[in-house]
């Protein structure tokens, strides 16, 4: 079981560094990549037990409320032939956050049961 959290922390970082990788091109492109950026970095400091419990909540509640005030006022779908290209994009950018929330509670969860590397 200790194999798989390392696995699954080590997949779920690289997705989270992907998806920075890929926001070069994003009008808030510093900003997404600073998020995404920041959440591979928890996981991989939690694969090696180098990170503070209170880390985990800070940046679960930034993400969970980032997701709910991003969030547009009209939903029309994620592709750009839903509608509106603003409302679009600020629904695909508040599930990113909540991804990202998703995620470090995962990180947390495994840190706090020790799954990292480094223990015996």
């Amino acid at each position: 079981m200790k194999n798989f959290h390392q696995v699954f922390t080590v997949f779920l970082a690289i997705v989270l560094f992907i998806f920075a990788i890929l926001q070069y091109n994003d009008p808030d492109a510093f900003l997404w990549i600073v998020i995404y950026g920041l959440s591979g970095l928890i996981g991989i400091l939690t694969l090696f037990g180098r990170i503070r419990m209170f880390v985990y909540p800070i940046f679960l509640i930034a993400c969970i409320l980032g997701a709910f005030f991003t969030w547009p006022d009209q939903y029309v779908g994620l592709k750009v032939s839903d509608g509106d290209w603003t409302m679009v994009e600020l629904a695909r950018e508040s599930l990113g956050l909540v991804f990202c929330a998703l995620c470090i509670t995962y990180f947390w969860l495994a840190g706090r049961k020790k799954f990292y590397i480094n223990q015996q």
